[in-house]
Parts: structure tokens; C-alpha cells; sequence
């Protein structure tokens, strides 16, 4: 399926010892996929405000953790969302871009494996930084990702609530 004019078969996973990274690329369908009800979850509340209604947004959380806020950036190249959950000690943040022309992302990582994790027939990747554990996804013409102190198991079970709607 092509979805916003990105060939999903061109979206390429690389990583190194230290980055990890995806690249896009473009074709001529501009066909849309969107499913799911809206759910009590305040970063889906504000993808569904923008028409968005694929399961990007975890539902799950480790304890202590709540939703503090989500900021939108709009460039004619992608539309991202950065939301925040906060726990008394530490934080996690998930970032959904929509991205409408090809791109090129890299993030950081340490020498350890990249773990892939399928969910939902969406594969998705667990790396470390550091402390931090950082999860990248790509699904349709989103790439995702969430990133926090959180353990190896804690990282699934959030994927895993992504797509509990269904």
C-alpha cells in the first residue's frame, strides 16, 4: 500500500555500531489509510485532530508515568508531533512524524545489537543510547519513535498497546 505518495517497500532500515536510520522513498500513489476510534489518550486526541487515525500512539505506560503535553511542528516536508509522559524521576518521549516527500533519518545509539520486534505485522526497533532506550518504527508514511529509561520488556509492552484498538 502506498499512502501520501511513499512507497512503503522503499522505506529501508540501516543502522552501524552507532546510528541507526531509515530512508524513504516516493511514488505516485496518493491513496489514505485511516482506521480506529478515537481512544482517551491526549497525543491520539491530537493525531485524530489532524485526520490521523492510524495506531501510532502507545496506550500503555510504565507506572508513574502521565501524559504532560504534545507540540506539533509543521514543515511542508513533514508534520511531526513530540508528546511528553513524565514520571517524579524521569520521562519518556514519543515522536510521530508524517512525512509527506522522502527522508532520511539518523539516530544515535551505542554499540549494542539493534533488537527488531514485530508487532501488528509492523516491525519495529530496540536500541540503547546509553541508559535510554529508543524505539523506531515505521508504519505507512509515519516514522516513529519513543525514547526513556525504560527496560527492554517495559519497550515492547508499549509497542504492543499501539495497536490494541483493533
Amino acid at each position: 500500500a502506498n499512502t501520501l505518495g511513499l512507497n512503503l517497500w522503499g522505506t529501508v532500515a540501516k543502522w552501524t555500531s552507532d546510528t541507526f536510520g531509515f530512508s524513504t522513498a516516493v511514488s505516485d500513489s496518493k491513496d489514505s489509510n485511516q482506521i480506529g476510534d478515537e481512544i482517551n489518550n491526549s497525543l491520539q486526541n491530537t493525531l485524530n485532530q489532524y485526520g490521523i487515525t492510524t495506531d501510532l500512539a502507545p496506550t500503555w505506560f510504565p507506572e508513574g508515568y502521565s501524559f504532560i503535553s504534545v507540540d506539533v511542528a509543521e514543515t511542508p516536508a513533514r508534520t511531526t508531533f513530540h508528546a511528553i509522559y513524565k514520571s517524579e524521576e524521569d520521562e519518556i518521549l514519543v515522536s510521530i512524524a508524517l512525512l509527506s516527500q522522502p527522508s532520511t533519518s539518523i539516530y544515535e545509539k551505542d554499540s549494542e545489537d539493534v533488537a527488531v520486534f514485530l508487532s501488528n505485522e509492523v516491525e519495529h526497533y530496540i536500541m540503547t543510547n546509553i541508559e535510554y532506550t529508543q524505539v523506531v518504527w515505521s508504519n505507512d508514511n509515519f516514522e516513529c519513535s519513543m525514547s526513556g529509561r525504560i527496560t527492554f520488556a517495559e519497550a515492547k509492552e508499549m509497542i504492543n498497546s499501539i495497536y490494541e484498538r483493533n
